[in-house]
């Protein structure tokens, strides 16, 4: 929590505008992804106020801010969905730039899964700017 009102502070500060980005809640079934977004060059995506987000078919399913991991700063996306299985997309919002990024691939839903861990997440890297 502190870490969303310190991003909201510093985006505040800088002029950035975050996308209103809002997940449907009551669905069935859940997932948990603990990703490190990268950029083209492999440098870790951590800027304060910035969001990983997956979408299954145009509709948010997650959406989470960095936080502080053992090993670092990591996303720790749940994602809920009313299909045992889906494809997602991922979306990236850059506090720094003030620019939405698309993620070139991530993992499906699958209930109940985790993907990635806390230790070692699973890498989403930055395509193309929105």
């Amino acid at each position: 929590m502190l870490t969303m009102i310190l991003g909201a502070v510093m985006l505040s500060t800088l002029g950035a505008t975050p996308p209103e980005w809002s997940v449907t809640t009551g669905h069935q079934y859940a997932m948990v992804v603990y990703a490190t977004v990268v950029d083209a060059t492999g440098y870790p995506m951590t800027n304060a106020g910035s969001l990983l987000s997956a979408n299954e078919y145009g509709t948010i399913t997650g959406v989470t801010p960095v936080s502080e991991g053992p090993k670092g700063a990591i996303y720790q996306l749940k994602v809920s969905s009313d299909r045992w299985e889906s494809d997602l997309n991922y979306s990236f919002y850059d506090g720094k730039s003030d620019q939405v990024l698309q993620i070139g691939s991530g993992p499906a839903f699958e209930s109940g899964s985790t993907v990635g861990s806390i230790v070692e997440p699973v890498i989403l890297s930055i395509g193309r700017a929105k």
